[in-house]
C-alpha cells in the first residue's frame, strides 16, 4: 500500500493472529508489488516467515509450523484431529468466499496501491477476475449480496457457537478473520455491518482479541 503502515493482505492477517495466539512476536516487514522480483525470501507471494535458519512461507504451512514447534503454547487446533477440519474452512474462505469479497474490494486496493504497485496489479487481477475495475465498481452491489450469501455456514456455525472453533479462537476462526481484515483494512467495515447479526457479534469479538490487534490495525482513509 502507499501507506505502508495499512495491511491488507487476509493471508499476512491469518498469519498475524496465529503468530498472537502463541503468544509470539514478529518484526513486520512491508512488501510491495514492485518487489516481487527481489523479495528476500526468493517467493513472490505473501506471508513469509523466518524463524532463525528456517523459512517457511504460506499462511497455513506458517500455522503448522508454529502449531509443531511450540506446543506447549495455546494450540490452534485444539487437538490433531481438528487439523482437517480447520484446513477445510481455509479452503471453503480462499476458494468460495475470497473470490466474491475480492470484486468488492480489489478496486478500492488499487486505488490506495503505492503508484509503481498500480499497473501490475490492474493488469493481474483484472485478468484474473476476467473484468475491468470500472465495471466492478458498477457490479459493487451485486457482488457485495454474493459475499454476504456466502457466509451461510459461518451463519449456522455461530448460531450456536461464539467461535467458529467453538468456545474459545482458533485458527478456523483466523482463516475467516482474514478476509473480514481485508474489508475492513480497505474501508469497507461497512460491509461486514450489514452480515447476520451473530456474524458482527462474532466480529466484534474477533476485532477485541489479543489486545484489539484487528480493531487497532490502521486502514485505508
Amino acid at each position: 500500500m502507499a501507506d505502508p503502515s495499512v495491511r491488507v493482505s487476509p493471508h499476512c492477517w491469518k498469519a498475524r493472529f496465529a503468530l498472537a495466539h502463541k503468544g509470539l512476536e514478529a518484526d513486520l516487514v512491508p512488501w510491495r508489488f514492485h518487489q516481487r522480483g527481489s523479495a528476500e525470501s526468493g517467493t513472490a507471494t505473501v506471508p513469509y516467515l523466518f524463524d532463525g535458519d528456517q523459512l517457511i512461507s504460506d499462511s497455513w504451512r506458517i500455522a503448522v509450523y508454529l502449531e509443531s514447534c511450540f506446543p506447549e503454547r495455546p494450540s490452534h487446533f485444539g487437538s490433531p484431529d481438528a487439523v482437517p477440519l480447520a484446513r477445510m474452512i481455509n479452503s471453503w474462505i480462499d476458494l468460495t468466499v475470497m473470490p466474491l469479497l475480492g470484486r468488492v474490494v480489489i478496486p478500492d486496493v488499487f486505488e490506495a496501491l503505492d503508484p509503481l504497485d498500480q499497473p501490475y496489479f490492474r493488469e493481474a487481477r483484472q485478468k484474473r477476475f476476467g473484468i475491468t475495475f470500472e465495471d466492478l465498481r458498477a457490479e459493487r452491489e451485486s457482488w457485495s449480496l454474493k459475499f454476504l450469501d456466502s457466509l451461510a455456514p459461518l451463519r449456522r456455525q455461530l448460531s450456536d457457537n461464539p467461535f467458529v472453533s467453538g468456545t474459545a479462537p482458533g485458527y478456523a476462526d483466523y482463516c475467516v478473520m482474514g478476509a473480514f481484515m481485508f474489508a475492513r483494512c480497505t474501508g469497507n467495515s461497512n460491509l461486514i455491518s450489514r452480515a447476520d447479526a451473530s456474524v458482527v457479534a462474532w466480529n466484534d469479538r474477533m476485532l477485541g482479541l489479543f489486545g484489539g490487534l484487528g480493531r487497532s490495525a490502521p486502514v485505508v482513509i
